[in-house]
C-alpha cells in the first residue's frame, strides 16, 4: 500500500518531491525519507531478522536512492523503487552473515569522532550540513580513510590492509584530515553563515602535480565561495569576508592560497579578482539557454550523415576484424566526430595556448555556481589515461552519463592496469607474461587483470587475454579522418560560428568584461556544450542507442596508436 500522501496531485506527492529533490532540494528528499522509511525498515527486518542489520540496510538503501535519484524515471514509483533497493541491501547483509559497522547516517555522523571535530552547538540538521560540507575539503584518498576508520569502525591496521598502504601512512593521513576539517568548519562558522556558495569548475589542459594541483586548493567550500564573491568586481578582504560570512583571517588564508595558485589576482589597493570566469547561478541559467537551438540543428546534420559515416566505417581494418558499426557508434560520434573532428574544424577556438600554472601545468579554467534549479547540460570530453610509445587509451566523458567504473570499488589502481593494456596492444596475451609486467607482484597483477575483465576492457579466452576495446591504427585513421573532417567543417561554419561570435557581447552584458582574456575558454566550453547536447538529442532520437545506467566500463572506451590524425585535436 502506498504511503499516505505518496500519490495523487499537489506539491507533496512522491512525484513532486522527487522532482524537487533532483533539483537539489534536500528538504524534499527528507520528506520522502520520513514517508517511506518505516516500510523500508520493516522489509529489511523481515529479511535480516536483526534490528541493527535492518537499520544498516535501510540507511544504505536511502543513501543509494539519494545518489541514484536521477535514474528514477517515474517519481510516482519512488516507494516501490526504494523497497527494491532495500531488499537487495538486506539480502546482501544476510548473505554476508555479519553486521557492518556505522552506516553513514545522521546519528553516525553526529555521534562519531567526525562530529566531535566540527561540533558547533548548532541544530543537528545544521551540524550535519557542516560535517558534509567540511569533509568535502578532503582528497578522495583522505575521505576514504576517514570514512573507513571513523564511520565504519575499522582500525588503522585494517584500513591499511584494505588499501594496501602502511599503517603509519593511515595515521598520518587521519591527523592531517582532522586539521583540514577543523579549519574548514571554523572558517565558515565564525559569523553568520551567509555562505557557502558551491562552485563547479573545470579545466582544459595539464594539471600541475603535488602541492600545485589546483583541484586540492579549490576543494574547500570557503575557496569556492571566495571565487564567486570576487568573480565580477575586485573586492577587499573585508568585503569578501562580509559577503562570505567568515572571519577575515580565514579569508586571508584562502585568498593567499588562491593567489598562489593563480586562481585569484591582486588588482592593487588591497583588492582581489577571480582570474577566471565563474558564472553566477542566474548567468549560468542564461548561458544554458544559448545551447539547445544550435545543438538541435547540429544533431540534425549529424544524423543526416549517418549513412555516409557507416559506409566509410565498413572500409576500416577494425570493421573487417569484427568491430561492427553498432558496437563502435558511440566512439565514432562522441569521440571522433563531435570531439576531435569538431576541434580540428574549430582550430581558431582551441588553438590559443593555455596559461602557465605554478608547478609546471598549463590550463584554462572556468566554473559556475551550483544552486538548486540550475540545469546541467551535456558536454563532450575525452578522458585520456596517458600514453606509451605504442598505445593511448581513453573514454568519452560527459556530465549526463554515469560510468560503472566510477560507481564500483575496484581492487587495483590505474597504474597497475595501464601497463597490462599496453602489453595487450603489443600482442602479449599469456597470463604469466602479463603478470610479470606489474612491479607490485603477481597478486596485484591478477587483481588488475580481473578488474579489466570486469570493466569489459579486456576479455579472457582459451589462449589468454585480449583487448576488448577498439584499437585505432594509422590505417584506420587514413580512412576515417578525411570523411569526419568533411562532415564537421560545414556544420561549424553554418551553426557553431554565429553563436560563438556573439558570446563576447553576451559576457560583456553580464558584467564579466574584466575577464576578456578568458572569453576564449568560454567559447571553447560553449562549443563543447553544443556538441554534447547534440549527442543527447541524437540519443533521444534513437540515432545513438541509450546506454545502461550506469554505463558499462567499456562504454565509448577506445585505444589508439599515438600521433594518428584521427585523434588529433588541432
Amino acid at each position: 500500500m502506498p504511503a499516505s500522501g505518496a500519490t495523487g496531485t499537489g506539491p507533496n506527492t512522491d512525484a513532486a518531491l522527487v522532482a524537487r529533490a533532483r533539483d537539489g532540494d534536500r528538504q524534499a528528499f527528507e520528506r520522502l525519507v520520513v514517508r517511506h522509511r518505516s516500510r523500508a525498515y520493516e522489509i529489511a527486518r523481515q529479511i535480516t531478522h536483526d534490528a541493527e542489520a535492518a537499520q544498516d540496510a535501510t540507511q544504505e538503501a536511502l543513501l543509494q536512492a539519494f545518489r541514484s535519484l536521477p535514474s528514477l524515471r517515474n517519481g510516482e514509483r519512488f516507494g516501490q523503487w526504494l523497497n527494491t533497493i532495500v531488499r537487495r541491501q538486506a539480502q546482501r547483509l544476510a548473505r554476508d552473515g555479519r553486521h557492518r559497522a556505522e552506516p553513514l547516517d545522521e546519528a553516525a555522523l553526529l555521534g562519531s569522532p567526525v562530529g566531535m571535530w566540527v561540533a558547533t552547538g548548532g541544530k543537528p540538521s545544521e551540524m550535519l550540513d557542516l560535517i558534509r560540507d567540511s569533509v568535502a575539503v578532503l582528497t578522495q584518498r583522505e575521505r576514504s580513510i576517514v570514512v573507513l576508520h571513523y564511520l565504519h569502525g575499522y582500525s588503522c591496521e585494517e584500513v591499511a590492509a584494505k588499501l594496501g598502504i602502511a599503517t603509519g601512512s593511515v595515521k598520518r593521513i587521519l591527523h592531517t584530515s582532522r586539521r583540514k576539517v577543523r579549519k574548514e568548519v571554523r572558517a565558515m562558522t565564525v559569523s553568520e553563515r551567509k555562505g557557502p556558495r558551491r562552485l563547479s569548475f573545470w579545466i582544459s589542459g595539464s594539471v600541475s602535480p603535488g602541492h600545485s594541483n589546483i583541484f586540492d586548493h579549490m576543494r574547500p567550500v570557503l575557496a569556492q565561495t571566495v571565487c564567486l564573491s570576487a568573480s565580477k568586481e575586485p573586492k577587499t578582504l573585508q568585503q569578501v569576508a562580509d559577503e562570505v560570512g567568515a572571519d577575515i583571517e580565514y579569508v586571508r588564508d584562502a585568498v593567499d592560497d588562491l593567489e598562489e595558485m593563480t586562481a585569484l589576482t591582486s588588482t592593487g589597493r588591497g583588492q582581489y579578482l577571480t582570474s577566471f570566469i565563474a558564472l553566477e547561478a542566474e548567468d549560468w541559467r542564461a548561458f544554458v539557454r544559448l545551447v539547445p537551438e544550435p545543438a538541435a540543428k547540429a544533431a540534425q546534420q549529424f544524423a543526416a550523415s549517418t549513412d555516409r559515416l557507416r559506409t566509410v566505417w565498413e572500409k576500416t581494418a577494425l570493421a573487417r576484424s569484427g568491430w561492427s558499426w553498432e558496437k563502435a557508434i558511440w566512439v565514432i560520434y562522441a569521440v571522433q566526430l563531435t570531439n576531435t573532428a569538431m576541434c580540428r574544424a574549430l582550430r581558431h577556438v582551441y588553438d590559443a595556448p593555455a596559461p602557465a600554472r605554478p608547478g609546471g601545468g598549463s590550463h584554462w579554467m572556468a566554473g559556475r555556481e551550483v544552486a538548486p534549479g540550475v540545469p546541467s547540460v551535456w558536454s563532450v570530453g575525452l578522458n585520456s589515461h596517458g600514453s606509451s610509445a605504442n598505445l593511448e587509451t581513453g573514454y568519452f566523458w560527459t556530465w549526463g552519463i554515469r560510468r560503472e567504473d566510477k560507481e564500483v570499488a575496484l581492487v587495483s589502481q590505474w597504474d597497475e592496469r595501464d601497463p597490462l593494456l599496453h602489453a595487450l596492444a603489443d600482442g602479449i596475451t599469456r597470463e604469466e607474461e602479463l603478470v610479470a609486467l606489474v612491479p607490485r607482484g603477481a597478486e596485484r597483477a591478477r587483481a588488475a587483470l580481473a578488474d579489466l575483465v570486469r570493466l569489459r576492457m579486456v576479455a579472457r579466452d582459451s589462449g589468454g587475454y585480449r583487448l576488448n576495446i577498439p584499437f585505432f591504427t594509422e590505417t584506420d585513421s587514413e580512412v576515417l579522418t578525411p570523411e569526419f573532417d568533411a562532415v564537421a567543417r560545414p556544420i561549424v561554419q553554418a551553426i557553431y560560428q554565429p553563436v560563438l561570435e556573439g558570446l563576447g557581447s553576451w559576457l560583456d552584458e553580464r558584467g564579466y568584461g574584466r575577464h576578456k582574456d578568458q572569453y576564449h575558454a568560454w567559447r571553447y566550453w560553449l562549443a563543447s556544450n553544443i556538441s554534447g547536447e547534440a549527442l543527447r538529442f541524437l540519443m533521444e532520437q534513437g540515432v545513438l542507442p541509450r546506454p545502461a545506467d550506469p554505463a558499462p566500463g567499456d562504454f565509448a572506451h577506445l585505444a589508439w596508436k599515438p600521433g594518428i590524425e584521427l585523434m588529433r585535436w588541432r
